[in-house]
């Protein structure tokens, strides 16, 4: 094991370097395959192939050394593995892009290019949030901390976060032609309103379930299920009735799962019932059968 300076992450720098060498493995042999005309086996074809695709993870590496500095004692674990799934996925597009520009080539031509922009652009946008000081700013202005200002209007994320919901339903585009109209078209590009309702979700859900941890908690016996009193069991049913609108309206299984345990993680987090979460997963399996 390498030995580091006291605050240097060192377990973290460890992985995100592991989680970079195969990215840019795995990257390299999907492009000599899929597109050989475009591979060079020379350093500068190399460098150009890779570069526009391995900046966001030479980022991931500066946050890891900007955290060192800020918050040394933070878990090492996470940043390694967003690295990771963001990998997977910009070597899943690569993949694909050849196949996808064949059926449309105005629409996919490049997309793995477009996909490494997105993932840079939250790469930095994840560097404001963890670098810039929110509290210092809110007390200043708003004269409260960040964490309050959040919980203080969490009915607000949550009015916003239905408004989504029901604006895919009137105003989606389905651009791939797959049926599920899940897209907002911006004209410059496009984007899934689901994937900000996730941000939306967590901050209501965290808010809701820190002031009402100790009801839910507790309530009326079902069988081995507690269940909360009335009140309180309505938006945890209603978290699957969106799923299920998302499954029924949509046909975007996809989305809906990961929605559904997003909430039943944060549920069981809460509360620690793991009943919680198989009555939560027996109910999406009904509702996604029938």
């Amino acid at each position: 094991m390498l030995r580091y300076p006291r605050n240097l992450r060192g377990i973290e720098l460890q992985l995100l370097v592991t989680v970079l060498l195969f990215f840019a493995a795995g990257y390299m042999l999907v492009v000599s395959v899929t597109r050989t005309q475009e591979f060079i086996p020379t350093v500068r074809g190399v460098v150009d192939i890779l570069w526009p695709s391995v900046l966001p993870f030479l980022l991931f590496l500066g946050i890891s050394v900007g955290m060192s500095l800020r918050t040394p004692k933070a878990d090492q674990l996470l940043l390694p593995l967003v690295a990771l799934l963001a990998g997977m996925g910009l070597m899943i597009t690569a993949r694909l892009e050849p196949s996808l520009a064949a059926v449309d080539s105005v629409a996919y031509t490049g997309v793995d290019a477009k996909q490494s922009l997105w993932v840079t652009i939250g790469v930095v946008v994840l560097s404001i949030i963890l670098f810039v000081p929110w509290d210092q700013l809110f007390r200043q202005y708003f004269r409260t901390s960040l964490m309050d200002w959040l919980d203080h209007h969490r009915y607000a994320w949550l009015t916003i976060g239905i408004g989504l919901i029901v604006a895919t339903f009137a105003f989606g585009s389905d651009p791939n032609g797959s049926g599920v109209r899940a897209w907002f078209n911006l004209g410059l590009f496009s984007f899934q309103p689901s994937e900000l309702l996730k941000i939306i979700l967590v901050i209501f859900l965290a808010s809701y379930l820190n002031e009402h941890r100790e009801v839910v908690s507790q309530g009326y016996q079902l069988g081995p299920l507690t269940l909360p009193p009335l009140p309180y069991l309505m938006p945890l049913v209603g978290m699957w009735g969106m799923a299920m609108g998302l499954i029924i309206f949509q046909r975007d299984l996809g989305a809906a799962l990961l929605l559904f345990s997003v909430f039943l993680a944060m549920l069981y987090v809460a509360t620690s019932n793991g009943w919680y979460v198989l009555a939560g997963l027996s109910a999406f399996g009904v509702g996604s059968y029938v």
